[in-house]
C-alpha cells in the first residue's frame, strides 16, 4: 500500500509539466473553462478572462516548467534554460489599483515569467504568446 501511494505521488509530481504559452495539461490557457477549477492542481492559482483560463500563477510544488524550472529554484538556472530574457517588473492589481508587485523583478519569454525574489523564483507565470513578444 505504502508503495502504491508512493507511485501516485511521483506520477502526480511529474505530471505537472508547465509550457509556455499553453499551461499545463490540466489547465489550459484559453481552453480550460473555470468550471473545470477542481481538476486544477495545488500550487497553481488560474486568473480567469470571460469564464476560460487567461494565466496561470504557479507557487509551489509539484509543477515544473517543460525545461526543469520551478519555484525555490535559482535565477541562473532560468537564464541557462530560457536565455536572457527581459528584466522588468509586473505589478499586482486590485480593479485599478496598483498593490504591490511580484518579485524584485520579473524574466519574461513568451507567454512565461519568472517573478524573482532575492534570486529566488517565486512564482512562474504562464500566458498567452502575444504577437509582440516574437519582435
Amino acid at each position: 500500500m505504502l508503495a502504491l501511494g508512493l507511485l501516485v505521488g511521483m506520477l502526480s509530481q511529474e505530471s505537472c509539466i508547465v509550457k509556455a504559452g499553453y499551461g499545463t495539461d490540466e489547465a489550459r490557457i484559453g481552453i480550460t473553462k473555470q468550471s473545470g477549477v477542481e481538476l486544477i492542481p495545488d500550487g497553481i492559482t488560474p486568473l480567469y478572462e470571460s469564464g476560460y483560463v487567461s494565466e496561470l500563477y504557479i507557487n509551489g510544488p509539484p509543477c515544473q516548467t517543460d525545461k526543469g524550472i520551478k519555484v525555490g529554484d535559482q535565477s541562473a538556472k532560468v537564464i541557462k534554460a530560457y536565455g536572457a530574457g527581459k528584466k522588468g517588473q509586473k505589478r499586482i492589481k486590485k480593479g485599478d489599483l496598483v498593490i504591490g508587485q511580484f518579485g524584485d523583478y520579473v524574466l519574461s519569454y513568451p507567454g512565461i515569467e519568472f517573478a524573482i525574489y532575492k534570486d529566488i523564483v517565486r512564482v512562474i507565470i504562464v500566458e498567452a504568446v502575444s504577437a509582440d513578444s516574437h519582435r
